[in-house]
């Protein structure tokens, strides 16, 4: 059976991160890339992750 490429579905979600078992570099970078969030604005308030977890589970 050939599959065509409508019948693929793609997938962007990230797995999230098990910090249990990352090194102590890992951690650190891991945290660094927090704070770069922060830095640049890349936060989101309560409400908008209650909003989206809201929908995605809608969905």
């Amino acid at each position: 059976m050939k599959m065509r490429y409508t019948d693929v579905e793609v997938t962007t979600k990230k797995i999230p991160t098990n910090y249990s078992t990352l090194t102590k570099e890992q951690f650190n970078n891991e945290i660094q890339k927090a704070f770069s969030d922060i830095d640049r604005g890349d936060i989101f308030t309560p409400k908008e992750v209650q909003a989206e977890l809201l929908k995605r589970r809608r969905s």
